[in-house]
């Protein structure tokens, strides 16, 4: 990240630090250090802060989270659009209180342990995600794709995952996620998520997952190894290892940092707009650069990544201290339909204010 800017980079007008972790341990000066250090890092990358001064409080951690964040915000003037949360090491289950009741306002919590004197690269890190939750776009590509670039026929770019209970955990629900893209340069995307059935593929309310993203659209030989001797990023294999019939093909996206790249696996289920397999796999390429937590191309399309972390996220959607069962051990087996029913309604949607933010990516 150094010497490098965001495309789109987003303001911070106003905002509060809320510390989890004891003064003792992390006490005011480590924390205005703290604030100072974060400011450097957003304005390095274009970002503006219009608050070079935020309120810092420190709040305890065995208490009742909401009731705390309640009164951080409500004290203020004006309410801030970000709030820092420090939490302390091993602060878990406070992470996923904070998380719950962060819904409604962007939020990007930090270990005590890794922000405290933090180096540059840290700062650029953490702003590689707090710059889409505010709105901002990180990068775009180049040269874009003729089939996401045509102003004549608007393009939407979706991925979608379902994230299934672990095996044992009878009666527990599965969750299933929708992103899609809300710009031409397919670098913003916004999330639909779903509680359904356990252990259904099938994305059970997928039309109307659909329409609400649809509803919700913007305006607008070894010398050819790279260095680590894996294939070059855009390697593509069509012939020879695909289906006889279907069309597929194997893609090599990423640049390997260490040992062997492993290249993802394309299938095309249904394709209206008749692509040649050159657009397509030029098409799956491009997706692969505009993963916002990265400044090079990553595995698999943006999207697909995207959809996995909604997925991953959605039990933070229950209210902390909720009845409902969420553990990874849970092995009840009777009444799995009145289960459901009890997941289906204690799930909380993604908040009004952050419906047109990508509210993606879990924190450092």
């Amino acid at each position: 990240m150094r010497d490098k800017k965001f495309f789109k980079p987003s303001v911070i007008k106003q905002w509060v630090i809320v510390v989890y972790e004891s003064e003792r341990r992390f006490p005011r000066r480590a924390a205005e250090e703290m604030a100072f250090g974060f400011c450097q890092g957003a304005v390095s990358v274009g970002m503006q802060v219009m608050d070079s001064h935020p309120v810092i409080v420190y709040e305890n951690g065995q208490g009742v989270i909401g009731e705390g964040r309640q009164g951080v915000l409500g004290s203020e003037k004006s309410p801030p659009n970000l709030m820092v949360v420090v939490l302390p090491e091993g602060g878990n289950q406070i992470y996923t209180a904070v998380k719950h009741f962060g819904e409604s306002l962007p939020l990007s919590a930090l270990k005590s342990n890794k922000c405290s004197r933090a180096k540059p690269q840290y700062w650029a890190n953490v702003m590689l995600k707090l710059n889409v939750k505010l709105g901002g776009i990180n990068s775009v590509l180049g040269e874009m794709n003729a089939a996401l670039n045509d102003p004549g026929h608007p393009t939407i770019v979706m991925g979608a995952d379902v994230n299934h209970p672990a095996p044992g955990a009878d009666g527990r629900p599965s969750f299933a996620a929708l992103v899609s893209s809300v710009d031409s340069t397919t670098a913003k995307y916004i999330s639909e998520s779903r509680v359904q059935m356990g252990r259904v593929e099938m994305i059970e309310d997928l039309e109307n997952m659909c329409k609400a993203a649809i509803g919700k659209m913007f305006p607008q030989n070894p010398g050819d190894a790279d260095k680590t001797g894996n294939c070059q990023a855009g390697t593509t294999i069509d012939e020879g290892l695909g289906h006889p019939t279907e069309f597929d093909y194997y893609q090599l996206t990423h640049g390997g940092l260490l040992g062997t790249s492993r290249p993802a696996h394309y299938s095309v289920i249904y394709d209206e707009n008749k692509f040649s397999a050159d657009a397509m796999q030029s098409l799956s390429f491009a997706l692969c650069h505009v993963y916002a937590r990265a400044t090079r191309s990553v595995s698999i399309p943006a999207p697909v990544y995207y959809a996995d972390i909604v997925c991953a996220r959605a039990k933070n959607h229950y209210t902390p201290g909720t009845d409902l069962d969420l553990s990874e051990t849970a092995t009840q087996v009777s009444h799995a339909e009145g289960q459901l029913q009890a997941f289906r309604a204690g799930y909380k949607p993604l908040h009004a204010n952050m419906a047109n933010l990508i509210f993606l990516f879990p924190e450092s």
